[in-house]
This record gives C-alpha cells, structure tokens and sequence, in this order.
C-alpha cells in the first residue's frame, strides 16, 4: 500500500492483497484470480473488470442455504432492503434444485484511480453493509 494513504493510483489486484495483509483479513485466490475471503461465514469475491481492470466487483453469498418455503420471507426482505439503503444491492438465486441463495453486490468504477483510504473505506462498506443485510435477513427467517 502506498504510504500516503491519499494519493491516488490505479487499481490493481496487488493493492488489494496489500490492503487484507495489512488489516490482518485472512483472503484466497481462486482459480480465475480473483479474490476472495469470509466474513462471519458469508463468502466474498472481490473482481477487478473493465478494459484496464477500474472496476472494483464485490460480490458476497449469504453461509445459507435456504430452500423454497423461505422465498416469500427473502423476497419481503430484499425488496425492504433495497428501498430503504442505497447499498449493497441484495438478490437472490435459485439453483437447479430448487435451492436459494442469497446474494449482495457492490461495484465501484475507479477508472481516475483510488487512494488507498478509499480502498479501505469501500471495503468496509462492502462488508459491513452485506453482514448488516445478511443478519436482518436472518431475523426475519427465524421471525
């Protein structure tokens, strides 16, 4: 990471490994490069897209794995959700077998660069925003 924390450079998966080892964040690479970690069980991945890679992808997969009897209760919750916050965006998923997922995401476009104090920030976002959705939703599945 740099060390003025306010000076803007561009986006890069190396800063981003950076920015986990310094906060102590345990993460993974997986087979497509991207990164991922968990926070309280829910799976993050963190995609670099884009023509010269500006944009900053975080996607996170709720631990659960509800079956159709909750689609009612998930639906209520995201549509909630999403009407009252501007972030994360929450969806969900139904798998082949009739399984749901549920599902945040959160894009950023850096195209004129970030700082390593936004990077920080977005990051915080991202995950306290998903955790914060994600225990609403459990609370209203165990309602």
């Amino acid at each position: 990471m740099a060390k003025d924390k306010d000076l803007v450079y561009p986006l890069s998966k190396e800063r981003l490994q950076a920015l986990f080892e310094a906060e102590g964040y345990k993460y993974y690479v997986d087979s497509d490069g991207d990164l991922g970690g968990f926070w309280d069980f829910n799976t993050f991945h963190f995609v670099l897209a884009g023509e010269n890679q500006e944009l900053l992808h975080i996607l996170c997969r709720s631990r659960r794995v509800l079956t159709m009897k909750y689609l009612d209760v998930v639906r209520a919750k995201i549509k909630e959700f999403n009407a009252e916050k501007i972030f994360p965006t929450c969806f969900y998923r139904i798998s082949d077998e009739g399984l749901l997922t549920v599902h945040t995401q959160l894009t950023y476009d850096w195209e004129h660069g970030v700082s390593d104090s936004q990077l920080e920030m977005q990051l915080q976002c991202a995950v306290t925003t998903s955790r914060q959705f994600f225990e609403e939703l459990e609370a209203a599945l165990d309602a």
